[in-house]
């Protein structure tokens, strides 16, 4: 152990930690800890250290078979550690060959769990990043590698739709509240990224509830972003901490106390302070006003029309509507078009820019087919789009006349500053 740190790997398919403490130099080790980002978001922490191989290495008492690349192909190369109950001393070949079997190990599909202590206290816990290079040869080469936090599912895109409570008019959901999980946001959400009640640190409530959340998968936002979004909103932010457990704190400078001190005897270089002028001349308040608007027009389809009669689209036996929805994904997407009724009704002059669709429920069509065309299955109904798909069943061509789709909204309605 050096610098009381040590420093121990989780290979990829194994259930056991390797202490890999005497291949390291710590004299090169960095951590990299930031709460938040300028904009109050969360941040990735890191920590970087260098793997130095040397001919001392500590026992594994396991054996490990890689394929290791060659000018021919892929050769597998095995390690066996012969145990002894202390020490066991390597060749620069077998030191070179456990060096590469990590380096294979770090560049497979699967993620390297690195586990960092320093004396007795967890000093970080994460997944190797897997970009770094390393020059082989006779003797193994030294290379450094970063550790990043267990935070790395959030950067994977929500995998689908949801809206939070389902219908509009019921108790909204608690941001966090480990007490029932199942109408808490945060909770929910980190279990679609893949993380487990045993993965969550936080006990505290985050008692304040939201009006309504949705998510349609075409939006291609990140589990980060939203639960980044939904926590700054309320002067939070999130974080894994040192076991790689997920967390929160307050974004509140009364909140914030040292770790550690760090003591004049312990200053080998001087620290560097920087910072930049700034000056506020006031705060801007942006705020939505909801609105529910019931059996909204949310879809119209364009059909054939003459002098203001829909005349119908034919649909022959046995042919699809959309022509190609049986082989293909084909949503109709919800607009707002429909609900500005003001200016629908003349009663306004202008249109209504602010208004968002944000939520809808009680989804239903409204349509009128000849007696031949029936529904395929049961339709998809996303918050913000819906998959409704007809056949004709008969044996002569059918008619289409209409086909809306009617529900619900919850739309913002107005947005006002000050």
């Amino acid at each position: 152990m050096r610098y009381n740190f040590t420093y121990e790997i989780l290979l990829p398919g194994e259930s056991v930690y390797v202490d890999i403490t005497s291949i390291v130099d710590s004299r090169q080790s960095r951590e990299t800890m930031r709460l938040t980002s300028n904009d109050l978001r969360s941040m990735i922490d890191t920590f970087d250290f260098v793997i130095q191989p040397k001919k001392k290495l500590t026992t594994f008492s396991k054996e490990y078979n890689y394929d290791l690349p060659t000018a021919s192909g892929l050769e597998v190369e095995t390690f066996t550690s012969e145990g002894v109950e202390d020490e066991y001393t390597f060749s620069n070949r077998d030191s070179a060959t456990l060096t590469s079997s990590l380096v294979l190990a770090i560049q497979s599909i699967e993620k390297v769990l690195v586990r960092i202590t320093m004396g007795v206290n967890r000093r970080f816990t994460g997944y190797i990043r897997q970009d770094f290079s390393q020059n082989i040869s006779r003797f193994a080469r030294e290379f450094a590698v970063t550790v990043e936090d267990m935070s790395f599912l959030l950067d994977d895109n929500i995998a689908e739709s949801f809206q939070y409570p389902e219908l509009i008019d019921s108790p909204p959901y608690t941001i966090f509240n480990p007490s029932n999980t199942a109408r808490s946001i945060i909770h929910i959400l980190l279990a679609m990224a893949g993380y487990g009640l045993d993965d969550i640190s936080a006990t505290e409530v985050i008692a304040d509830t939201v009006l309504h959340v949705s998510h349609t998968i075409t939006d291609e936002r990140s589990y980060r972003d939203f639960i980044d979004t939904l926590l700054y909103e309320h002067g939070y932010v999130q974080f894994f901490d040192r076991d790689g457990k997920w967390n929160y704190k307050k974004v509140d400078i009364s909140y914030i106390s040292p770790e550690y001190t760090v003591k004049d005897q312990m200053q080998s270089n001087s620290f560097n302070y920087s910072g930049n002028d700034s000056s506020k001349d006031g705060v801007k308040l942006e705020w939505s006003t909801p609105e529910k608007v019931e059996d909204a027009r949310l879809y119209m389809e364009s059909l054939p029309m003459k002098e203001g009669i829909f005349t119908g689209q034919e649909i022959l036996a046995g042919e699809y509507f959309p022509p190609t929805g049986d082989i293909e994904e084909i949503w109709q997407e919800f607009t707002e078009s429909f609900l500005d009724r003001p200016y629908i009704k003349l009663d306004a002059r202008l249109k209504n820019k602010d208004i968002t669709l944000i939520a809808t429920d009680t989804v239903v069509p409204d349509i009128v087919m000849s007696s031949g065309i029936s529904q395929v299955g049961t339709a998809i109904i996303d918050p913000k789009r819906a998959k409704f798909l007809f056949q004709n069943t008969g044996e002569t061509t059918q008619k289409l006349f209409r086909f809306d789709i009617i529900g619900n909204a919850l739309i913002r309605s107005q947005v006002a500053s000050n």
